[in-house]
């Protein structure tokens, strides 16, 4: 027993192992390079990285209709795109399609530790996921504005142009930056599901913590010592506040519900304070 605990803590190191470089690259970016968008292309890249080693791990999982529903969420995401289009774009489309692939290929293989897309197919469970994505939406687009109202001014836009947009945060940021992670972790394990707390302590950090990162950049406009207190709140904050909210919806409800959410609140940031293009 205290073997295979050992051998399970051997490749959740791994994971940890991905993250420190990621993190040792973040600073890189933050305090030498100092650009945010570039920030923004580690966490995809990152992302991208993952999603390419569990296919490499899984594709042999990977069935005919798992392709089909990773072209119908790409295409999804490819409406938000046309707003902005830039040579970015395809990076993006492909880092969707390919995430989905390999969180559908994890799953298949490991339907006992699967997030489910909805947890029911029954239409009051879709009604109750759609619903339950809105609410807390709602709730967070509020607490989101309320913060941004110190800082920001109203700048009303397009509801049509707000909604595709807000496509983007709902698919890419939930799936890619979300997902593919805790699909990494289960990956690395050996049973079927997550069974110790190091285990899901792993996972709630890897569907947090590196996301928040790069919206944390502007901590340290006037430098590393000054900045570093309030990177640390700022971390903590995000992860209480955002953060966790999405995760918890993914893991005990459905992904659905997270990614209607979290559209929800960036919706409403969109159509009050303006279109981030």
């Amino acid at each position: 027993m205290k073997r295979i605990m050992k051998k399970e803590n051997m490749k959740l190191n791994r994971v940890w192992l991905s993250f420190l470089v990621y993190l040792v690259l973040f600073w890189f970016g933050v305090l030498i390079l100092k650009q945010k968008q570039l920030v923004w292309l580690l966490l995809e890249f990152y992302a991208l990285v993952i999603a390419s080693f569990i296919l490499w791990k899984y594709h042999r999982y990977l069935q005919r209709k798992h392709l089909i529903s990773s072209s119908v969420l790409c295409s999804l995401y490819a409406l938000s795109e046309l707003i902005h289009m830039t040579p970015l774009s395809i990076f993006n489309i492909l880092l969707v399609f390919l995430s989905a692939c390999a969180v559908m290929a994890v799953f298949a293989q490991k339907p006992e530790g699967a997030l489910k897309w909805f947890k029911g197919h029954s239409r009051k469970s879709i009604a109750t996921s759609v619903s339950i994505g809105i609410l807390c939406g709602l709730i967070w687009g509020a607490i989101n504005c309320l913060l941004m109202l110190g800082s920001n001014d109203l700048q009303p836009s397009s509801i049509f142009k707000a909604f595709l947009l807000s496509l983007s945060p709902a698919i890419i940021e939930e799936v890619a930056y979300r997902t593919v992670f805790y699909a990494f972790c289960l990956a690395m394990i050996s049973g079927e599901k997550l069974s110790t707390k190091g285990q899901e302590l792993t996972t709630y950090a890897m569907m947090t913590v590196p996301h928040i990162l790069p919206h944390t950049v502007e901590c340290f406009n006037n430098g590393f010592l000054s900045g570093l207190l309030e990177w640390l709140i700022s971390v903590v904050l995000y992860i209480l506040i955002f953060g966790l909210i999405f995760a918890f919806l993914q893991r005990k409800r459905d992904i659905v519900s997270a990614m209607i959410a979290h559209g929800t609140v960036d919706f409403i940031r969109f159509c009050l304070f303006g279109l981030p293009i």
